[in-house]
């Protein structure tokens, strides 16, 4: 159920810094989506944002508009801006995709990452009881899709990671990786040391699918 925002929400402090940017708007907009500090079914008033960021609704418009075309909010005439609730058909579309996707991202990252790179990877999944679990998991496996050299598909990759985010947040038993998750990580940086195609898209597929169950389980 949507809901208006009050002062003591997110959105009704004002920020103490003074900007003109709509990047930087949107970027803490979307960090308290992310987050689940500001919730599926809040109404986002412009007016309301704007005092926050003490400008003007022009870059406040375009904030709400990168937003939206990050399928984070759905515009309401004449209302404001709906934080979009993710359903369990998106997660199911989302899932399907990013094995399509992050499978040949994977495959096509065979050989290009550096001995640094795989060391930073190694060195994410050892993080995985981190707090900010959601961004190293994000980093993980954005490194691994820029590493195809394919742009487009590294944003992708991201933009379905950013949706996961969404329903992850949700569940604190879903903070944080799983023993089997990690290993499943571990058998994709295996697969890219060792520069087998065959194996990264196999171990890929393989914790994508398992993922899904664990998600799926939770919801």
């Amino acid at each position: 159920m949507s809901t208006h925002l009050t002062e003591s929400s997110p959105l009704s402090r004002k920020s103490k810094r003074r900007t003109s940017h709509p990047e930087r708007i949107y970027t803490a907009l979307k960090d308290e989506i992310l987050s689940g500090e500001i919730e599926a079914g809040t109404l986002l008033s412009e007016s309301r944002i704007a005092a926050r960021f003490d400008v003007s609704r022009t870059p406040v418009r375009e904030a709400l508009f990168m937003l939206a075309s990050d399928g984070l909010v759905t515009s309401m005439p004449r209302q404001g801006h709906l934080v979009r609730t993710v359903s369990l058909q998106e997660v199911l579309d989302a899932f399907l995709v990013r094995e399509i996707l992050e499978v040949e991202a994977t495959a096509q990252a065979v050989g290009n990452l550096s001995e640094q790179e795989l060391a930073h990877l190694k060195e994410l999944v050892s993080f995985r009881e981190a707090d900010d679990f959601h961004a190293v998991n994000r980093e993980f496996h954005t490194t691994i899709a820029r590493a195809s050299g394919n742009r487009i598909l590294a944003e992708f990759v991201d933009q379905l990671l950013v949706l996961m985010q969404r329903v992850l947040v949700l569940d604190p038993h879903l903070q944080s990786w799983t023993e089997e998750g990690a290993k499943e990580d571990l058998a994709i940086i295996e697969a890219l040391e060792a520069e087998d195609e065959t194996a990264a898209r196999e171990a890929a597929r393989r914790h994508i699918r398992n993922a899904q169950a664990r998600v799926l389980r939770r919801m």
